[in-house]
């Protein structure tokens, strides 16, 4: 039986975050699925309180809603995995960015959905050393819709994620080359997952293009986009080689994060 929650764990924050926290928590360690009552007895709270964060949290699929009965969704699971494979992935990537690097030549990026979920950031850099190449800083952010590597990322997400995506962003068009029609992004993203790589050549700079491939976690969605960028002629003139690298890259890293 799950033990009621003290009032001191009920005070321990903002009163929403505790109460979100507490139900997944109790939700996790239940051996079945509980009714927005038995949810509310064991946390001590009105059901009056909890049932619309309930509501929202199986709108946002973190929770599954049978019946009367709720029990953890896939956006908890894949939280929980995201969670699990990140703990050693800036130490396994680096090696496979050196490996990218003296293959292509160009500027290795290791990058992941940045918090608004409108954009990617790069967490690690590896500069080419070539005179003409692509520059680009730790942490910089760029929209997901007219990278590689947001594109990437993007597409091996699930199709819940993707719609929702879809539907709530506004798309800046940054060249000629920049796809912002809801329905050329869809079909983009698609076969984007059928290829198994992004490309993009002169999406977000006239100057630029990228190849990038996912880093897969558990639950089989992109945990993270490993690629490299660089001038676009040479990105296009390489292309096919390149993805090839950037996609064995990627499936080495993706087997050594899930084990």
């Amino acid at each position: 039986m799950t033990q009621a929650v003290k009032p001191s764990d009920r005070n321990a924050g903002p009163r929403s975050l505790t109460r979100v926290l507490m139900i997944l928590r109790l939700l996790a360690e239940s051996k079945k699925d509980m009714t927005l009552t038995e949810v509310s007895e064991n946390a001590g709270w009105p059901k009056s309180s909890i049932s619309v964060l309930m509501r929202a949290l199986v709108g946002m699929g973190y929770l599954e809603r049978s019946d009367d009965r709720y029990r953890l969704g896939w956006a908890s699971y894949q939280l929980a995995g995201r969670i699990a494979a990140r703990r050693d992935l800036s130490a396994l990537v680096r090696p496979h960015m050196i490996e990218l690097s003296r293959g292509t030549g160009q500027t290795v990026l290791f990058t992941e959905i940045a918090p608004d979920q409108k954009n990617s950031v790069h967490r690690e850099v590896l500069q080419s050393d070539r005179p003409i190449r692509y520059v680009t800083l730790m942490g910089e952010t760029r929209p997901l819709h007219a990278t590689a590597q947001g594109t990437c990322l993007v597409s091996f997400m699930p199709m819940e994620w993707i719609n929702e995506y879809l539907r709530t962003t506004k798309f800046a068009r940054f060249t000629e080359h920049t796809v912002v029609n809801r329905t050329e992004l869809r079909d983009k993203f698609l076969t984007t997952r059928e290829r198994g790589y992004a490309i993009a050549l002169s999406e977000y700079s006239e100057a630029v293009g990228g190849i990038s491939a996912p880093i897969i976690a558990q639950d089989g969605t992109a945990l993270a986009a490993l690629g490299v960028a660089g001038p676009v002629d040479v990105i296009k003139g390489h292309r096919l080689d390149f993805a090839k690298l950037v996609a064995d890259a990627a499936h080495r890293l993706s087997r050594s994060v899930v084990g």
